[in-house]
């Protein structure tokens, strides 16, 4: 079965898509450190601006998605991109090769973190190299995608209140996304009454 693309283009067939699914997400759970965003982020830069196999709207999607159904933030974004390129079996093997690599890694960790050296100075650079890496890394997604979600007075607004309610009162996120939910309802709920009214229509 063929898949055309978000930019009109012929993807391959569904079962090479699964295998690149599979593939891409275990690359970057294997060599990318530092958690859920910073996996995604790299995920956007292959699947959004590389392939163009999803649009940019449908990853923010994804990212408000994943971040309000239970479960980790990294499997849910797998999920969903593996959903929209190949139905459920690219669900399935995007989640796979999520979590394989992880697994594996972990469990090699766990049986040799004895042995490592904490104290020695290239593991703490090594570590402190990552870091820093890792916050660049999520400061440059943030900003991609803040050029495109952030179109009017009321994302600037509501991007602004969620840095304040996190950094100054420590708010959990959760409570934040939830609250966001019903002061979007109302917004788009007054806009399109506005529009109603200004038109001429009601």
């Amino acid at each position: 079965m063929d898949v055309t693309t978000e930019n009109g283009k012929k993807a391959p067939s569904r079962m090479r898509l699964c295998g690149i699914l599979f593939w891409e997400f275990a690359k970057i759970t294997t060599m990318v450190i530092g958690g859920g965003y910073v996996i995604l982020s790299v995920a956007e830069n292959e699947f959004v601006r590389r392939r163009q196999w999803i649009t940019q709207q449908d990853f923010l999607d994804m990212m408000a998605l994943s971040q309000t159904v239970p479960g980790i933030i990294a499997c849910n974004g797998a999920i969903y991109i593996g959903s929209r390129i190949a139905g459920f079996p690219g669900a399935l093997t995007a989640l796979c090769g999520t979590v394989v690599p992880p697994v594996v890694a972990i469990l090699l960790l766990a049986s040799g973190m004895r042995m490592l050296p904490t104290d020695s100075p290239v593991i703490e650079g090594a570590f402190l190299g990552v870091n820093s890496c890792i916050v660049g890394m999520i400061v440059a997604t943030a900003w991609r995608l803040g050029r495109k979600s952030m179109t009017g007075w009321f994302e600037i607004i509501m991007a602004v209140a969620l840095v304040v309610g996190m950094v100054v009162f420590e708010v959990n996120p959760g409570w934040l996304m939830v609250l966001s939910i019903p002061c979007g309802v109302g917004y788009v709920w007054w806009r399109r009454r506005r529009l109603r009214r200004a038109g001429g229509t009601c």
